[in-house]
């Protein structure tokens, strides 16, 4: 099948809103909103079917496989790898991918869809990793840690879900050293450029800061460090800074009692109901309501 027919299939998968458990011999998935709300983990699974194939979709967070056994092949747009036993594969946002099963060498892979907590070192060193999408070598170091997750995720025991959220960490953190030894890999980028690197300190900085300030911080045309951003970080400026900003208003929601409206202010917005439509459309839910539902606060009369 041409790109061109493949791309113009390409779906969107929804980040999963309502807890779902499901396990058998072939496979296991776990949804975990559930999980004190806490969305840095969104689900994670495994599967080992024979003929396994991944129609080409999307979705708006990271999404780590493992390579447990097997043989088989992802691509992300018109690029194909090759992965096998002990490789890692990264999916960003918006980026189009699929997968197949070799038929020979059924695929075995645990799977983790997952969004970096607010201001993590984390998020900014996933979205360096660019073409550097399969590595091998001491991974299978990770196996251990996805067994004891699902097994946890089965067996609900007490404490579960901090067992669950305290190895996941760090699995991100094992996995993100493992790419970062392995840049060597052929057909993989040396990390991000300077330029790049100062521009998202800048914006971690200034998170309301404009594309053209960023610009003029690294002393660079815009037009050009747009080019590079969006070649290296995989988004635009402007999609970076409204995640950053929509990673704020968690935080703030979450941690402070101030009204929407002061949130929507200080976060830049030009008023509570833009704020409220851009939280809503991101979260599923409206400020208020993500508030209401953490901590059983009130919602505040000044939400539109």
């Amino acid at each position: 099948m041409a790109r061109q027919d493949i791309e113009e299939q390409v779906r969107k998968s929804p980040t999963p809103r309502f807890p779902l458990r499901r396990w058998n011999a072939l496979s296991s998935r776990f949804e975990l909103p559930c999980f004190n709300l806490d969305e840095k983990l969104l689900y994670m699974g495994s599967f080992k079917t024979p003929g396994w194939y991944m129609p080409p979709h999307y979705h708006e967070h990271f999404e780590l496989n493992v390579i447990a056994g097997g043989s088989g092949r992802f691509y992300t747009h018109n690029v194909v790898y090759h992965v096998k036993e002990g490789d890692l594969f990264l999916s960003k946002p918006g980026e189009h991918h699929r997968g197949f099963s070799d038929n020979d060498s059924p695929l075995q892979v645990y799977y983790f869809g997952f969004n970096p907590e607010r201001f993590s070192s984390l998020l900014t060193s996933f979205y360096q990793i660019n073409t550097c999408h399969v590595t091998g070598n001491r991974t299978k170091a990770l196996l251990p840690l996805c067994e004891a997750m699902l097994a946890e995720a089965k067996l609900e025991k007490p404490f579960h879900t901090a067992a669950i959220h305290g190895m996941f960490l760090q699995l991100l953190a094992y996995a993100l050293r493992i790419f970062q030894e392995n840049v060597s890999t052929p057909g993989t980028q040396q990390g991000i450029s300077k330029h790049v690197r100062q521009a998202l300190e800048h914006i971690h900085r200034k998170p309301l800061t404009s594309a053209s300030e960023t610009a003029a911080h690294v002393h660079m045309s815009r037009s050009h460090l747009a080019r590079l951003f969006r070649k290296e970080v995989g988004m635009s400026i402007g999609e970076y800074v409204r995640t950053i900003r929509l990673d704020q208003a968690k935080h703030l929601l979450k941690e402070t009692d101030a009204p929407i409206s002061a949130i929507a202010d200080e976060l830049g917005f030009a008023s509570v109901h833009s704020f409220s439509s851009s939280f809503k459309r991101c979260t599923g839910k409206s400020p208020s309501e993500y508030r209401k539902l953490l901590y059983n606060k009130p919602t505040f009369d000044d939400e539109a």
